[in-house]
């Protein structure tokens, strides 16, 4: 299994916006297969994704996921950019990882 977490530091004045949009991703991202399980957590000005993944192919097809689209879409929200962690030590990289395997939907690939 491998975890994914995502650190966003959230504006102030886009908190609401976010967890709500934090939310609503929730549900979807759980219902995606190989995903074990999907929690949010959040303080006055952070709020973590974590999610764990039974395989690499499956937390890949999410990487791939209009849902992870949407939170990278959500970076007008957040005071600093994401800063995503993989639990397995052997991968890159996060935020490499996801720009490859995003860069290579976009192009009709997946390698």
């Amino acid at each position: 299994m491998i975890a994914l977490s995502a650190h966003l530091v959230v504006l102030p004045e886009k908190r609401e916006e976010l967890l709500q949009t934090l939310q609503a991703l929730l549900a979807e991202i759980e219902q995606q297969p190989g995903c074990v399980e999907c929690l949010v957590g959040r303080n006055a000005d952070v709020a973590l994704l974590f999610s764990i993944w039974e395989d690499r192919a499956s937390l890949e097809a999410h990487l791939r996921s209009e849902q992870l689209g949407v939170l990278l879409g959500a970076s007008g929200l957040l005071a600093s950019p994401p800063k995503f962690r993989f639990s397995d030590p052997e991968m890159p990289e996060a935020i490499e990882v996801i720009e490859k395997v995003r860069r290579q939907a976009a192009d009709g690939g997946c390698q």
